[in-house]
């Protein structure tokens, strides 16, 4: 059973993160009803404030850029920004790892 709902948990993070739909089943349920605007968003862009647009999702990632494994200096480029590209361009959209790494930083969707 435990196996089965980190199974599921990760599968919901990396629905999260690419966009893909879910039935049944939600992000983060703090980040799920919260939404930004991408100037929202461009108003945490210093490393000591540092939020991230990556596809439909928008990520809180001060704390976690200084315990990334490339450093800082790789995420600090894209505070306040759609990081989509940059992300996609080094990690694989399979990772399933990463993403669910990266959905504990989730606060909530991007406003359209």
């Amino acid at each position: 059973m435990l196996v089965a709902r980190r199974t599921l948990a990760v599968l919901i993070s990396v629905a999260a993160v690419t966009g893909i739909a879910t039935s049944g089943a939600s992000a983060t349920s703090a980040a799920a009803g919260k939404s930004y605007t991408a100037a929202q968003v461009k108003a945490h862009s210093t490393p000591s404030n540092c939020w991230v647009i990556l596809k439909n999702g928008v990520y809180n990632m001060t704390a976690f850029s200084k315990s990334h494994s490339g450093g800082a200096a790789v995420i600090e480029p894209v505070c306040g920004k759609d990081g989509t590209k940059a992300f996609l361009g080094q990690h694989s959209s399979t990772a399933t790892a990463k993403y669910a790494t990266l959905n504990q930083y989730r606060i909530g969707t991007l406003k359209k």
